[in-house]
């Protein structure tokens, strides 16, 4: 197994969350509504992913952040989002991605817990 994006990933938004906060915890609805404001969503209707997991973390001093993780299945691309909110805003998308989910990235599947619309934007459910 290949780790290395998974542990950058993780990696990443520690970085990102340690370097600023928001005031309160978010949740996936809040991750959505931040990426359908501020996200790069040509970039992920280009690439068609089908697919996609989100997730709103903190770290010990309370600070947070939203993670993306898109993909269209084993064997195929993937590409994973980063921010971190201040002040109620998300800051830049950082990204990471790959050509081969199992292969470049972490094996296994992730949880479908948003739609992709084909414009890129999110929906819950």
């Amino acid at each position: 197994m290949f780790y290395g994006p998974f542990i950058r990933r993780i990696g990443v938004i520690a970085v990102l969350v340690l370097v600023a906060g928001c005031s309160g915890p978010l949740s996936a609805a809040d991750c959505v509504t931040h990426w359908n404001e501020s996200g790069p969503h040509a970039d992920v209707a280009a690439e068609r992913f089908a697919i996609a997991e989100i997730s709103a973390g903190d770290n010990k001093a309370g600070q947070w952040g939203c993670g993306l993780l898109f993909h269209t299945g084993p064997g195929k691309p993937w590409r994973d989002y980063v921010a971190i909110v201040e002040g109620g805003v998300a800051g830049h998308w950082d990204s990471q991605g790959g050509s081969s989910w199992g292969n470049d990235s972490p094996e296994g599947p992730i949880q479908a817990t948003v739609r992709v619309r084909a414009d890129g934007t999110l929906a819950l459910g």
